[in-house]
């Protein structure tokens, strides 16, 4: 090929470059243009590829730029509102909202965070509001994929936590407005409000809680929608100026408290009425509860059992009144008072406090439930001066039975010897004053026989103690082996008692009966 032809051939490509060069520049330029005549026409947030900016129309969220969308997606769906959106801004900007209402007459505003890592710029462009969050160069902090993944982990155990408490759980601003709720809030709106409930933000069950001046535990009552009131325990905690509360149903503890005092108020009545003086001592040996008649007792001034004495106290009290006995000593009295406290708790306390007047007091211990116990006051003067004149009584009856010369021996409806006198003990040979022993009428009656010539009169005396028996009695006459002839009485007494008594016969009978009496041991010493 010759020089020529190479240089055509050279010619020819160099110009097929150029002309490729110029075409690729021409649809370059072509193609900035269509895009940039199309972002002007856009009133989207998408100019500035780096920059979180959103755009509101009308209270409405329009459009986002591509970090504010990244942005959105980390804070859940229920922020993809308007006020869903604010309601989270405002708790890093607090002056948003302000700024919102001034942006439509000045044009533009800026706010700055709470911790002055990022600013909020708001301008206005006819209906739309263009919303762009910028963070300082310095203050940028960069991530690995580890500490990131991390983070969004940790932020989804949270939600998901939050999401599947049972309580209704909220945080709302100072002036009352909701940020966030719980599916727990949103199920109880839906019962209470219905349609209402699906908007954002959702509607204020609990109008009445007052950040400003309560803070800890209140009760408050739901009256929200057509449903029955309902009660619920709000427990509030401050967040950085909001306000987190928890709401625990409490309509089956209120009831219970209603049921409680109720039952205490007829505890209270019944306590009242009763004679018996009743102290209960805490645990910590504080006087809790007493009733009226504690007082008429002890007559300790109502003051001091209204202000909780200890156990020593009110024991040092009814001591100083002379209402219970005076110990030897002061050691004595304070071993005393372990006494009755250590007694009281284990049920065994019960003592008789026998006070000046003829006062006699039983005093008993009742244990309680946590360690409490409980004193117990009765006033047995009565009972104890009736006893004393029963046991004066009988012993009077005793005194007169012993000092008759008759034996005397008193049955039961039951057939058994209920009481004897000392000359029953010397004629048959007993010792019953010591206590009557169980001895029935069959016994009796064969100890008699054994000590007595034998005759027919015991199986009759039998039979008459042991069937019914004339309102006049019976009597007979019987021998005992010594020679002396006894006279048998039998009379009725009240309650199907017998009354037996042997009384020596008269000096004519007596003499009688000698030839019998002889004539039945000579009969005895020939068959021995």
């Amino acid at each position: 090929m010759t020089w020529d032809l190479w240089r055509l051939v050279l010619l020819c490509a160099l110009g097929s470059t150029a002309a490729a060069t110029v075409a690729a520049w021409v649809v370059m330029r072509y193609t900035e243009r269509l895009l940039t005549r199309g972002a002007d026409r856009s009133d989207s947030a998408l100019h500035g590829a780096d920059a979180t900016c959103f755009v509101f129309e009308k209270a409405r969220l329009v459009d986002a730029s591509q970090p504010a969308r990244d942005y959105l997606s980390m804070l859940g769906d229920d922020k993809w509102s308007y006020t869903g959106l604010i309601g989270h801004l405002s708790k890093s900007f607090p002056d948003l909202r302000r700024a919102l209402l001034n942006v439509a007459r000045t044009g533009a505003e800026s706010v700055v965070s709470f911790d002055n890592t990022r600013s909020a710029r708001l301008t206005q462009d006819g209906d739309r509001t263009r919303l762009t969050i910028q963070t300082a160069e310095t203050d940028i902090v960069t991530l690995d994929r580890g500490s990131h993944a991390s983070l969004e982990i940790e932020l989804e155990s949270l939600r998901a936590m939050g999401e599947h408490l049972v309580y209704p759980t909220w945080r709302q601003s100072p002036d009352g407005i909701i940020s966030w709720v719980n599916r727990a809030y949103l199920d109880l709106a839906q019962n209470r409000c219905g349609a209402a409930a699906s908007k954002w933000p959702p509607p204020v069950l609990f109008p009445d809680l007052d950040p400003a001046t309560r803070d800890g535990h209140m009760r408050v009552e739901l009256t929200a929608g057509d449903a029955d009131p309902a009660w619920f325990d709000c427990h509030c905690a401050r967040l950085d100026g909001d306000l987190f509360v928890t709401a625990i149903p409490a309509d089956k503890l209120l009831k219970a408290e209603r049921t409680l005092a109720e039952f205490t108020q007829t505890f209270s009545r019944t306590f009242a009425h009763l004679t018996v003086g009743i102290a209960v001592f805490d645990r910590n040996r504080e006087l809790v509860m007493f009733n009226p008649a504690l007082t008429d007792l002890t007559t300790l001034p109502i003051d001091l059992m209204l202000s909780r004495p200890r156990l020593e106290s009110f024991l040092d009290a009814l001591r100083a009144r002379q209402m219970m006995p005076e110990p030897k000593d002061y050691a004595s009295w304070r071993q005393r008072v372990a006494d009755v406290e250590n007694a009281s708790q284990d049920g065994t306390y019960s003592e008789l406090w026998h006070l000046p007047g003829s006062r006699t007091y039983r005093i008993t211990g009742r244990p309680q439930v946590d360690g409490a116990f409980a004193l117990l006051l009765e006033d047995i003067s009565a009972e104890v001066s009736l006893t004393r004149r029963f046991r004066t009584e009988i012993e009077t009856g005793h005194a007169v039975l012993n000092a008759l010369p008759d034996a005397i021996a008193v049955f039961d409806r039951g057939g058994f010897l209920v009481q004897t006198n000392k000359a029953y003990d010397v004629l048959w040979g007993i010792d019953s004053q010591e206590g009557l022993t169980h001895m029935s009428v069959q016994d009796a009656v064969q100890h008699w026989d054994r000590a007595s010539i034998p005759s027919t009169v015991w199986s009759e005396t039998r039979t008459h103690l042991t069937h019914e028996l004339s309102d006049a009695g019976w009597s007979t006459d019987i021998q005992l082996l010594d020679g002396r002839a006894l006279i048998l009485t039998i009379t009725p007494m009240q309650a199907a008692m017998r009354l037996v008594r042997f009384t020596l016969a008269p000096t004519t009978r007596q003499s009688r009966l000698v030839p019998v009496v002889a004539q039945d041991r000579i009969q005895k010493l020939l068959k021995a």
